[in-house]
């Protein structure tokens, strides 16, 4: 189904940072609240520049492959997946913002 349910995703309980790859002031906030509401554990937040396309989603261990919190986030920011060994120890997934998903929230 669909339907992602907030208890599996706190069951998970995995470690998310968000980058902000855009020009749009406040992005990486707004993410946060989306994926905090829906019961993710957002652990880190900033912003890098802008010039990105497409979302990304990074994640280091295999296991986070099947996760429903992966696929909430590429169901959601529709982002690219990749798995990077070398991910920073403080999250286990990382996504980073991009200029389409940035597009949503321009006037």
């Amino acid at each position: 189904d669909r339907e992602i349910s907030q208890n599996v995703l706190v069951r998970e309980g995995y470690r998310v940072g968000i980058l902000n790859a855009t020009s749009v002031n406040g992005l990486a906030g707004r993410a946060r609240r989306f994926l905090t509401n829906q019961g993710t554990n957002v652990v880190f937040l900033d912003s890098q520049g802008s010039g990105l396309s497409q979302c990304e989603v990074s994640y280091a261990n295999e296991a986070l492959e099947t996760s429903k919190t992966l696929r909430l986030m590429v169901e959601y920011f529709d982002c690219k997946i990749s798995q990077n060994k070398d991910l920073d120890s403080r999250f286990d997934l990382l996504i980073v913002l991009g200029n389409q998903f940035a597009q949503r929230f321009e006037q």
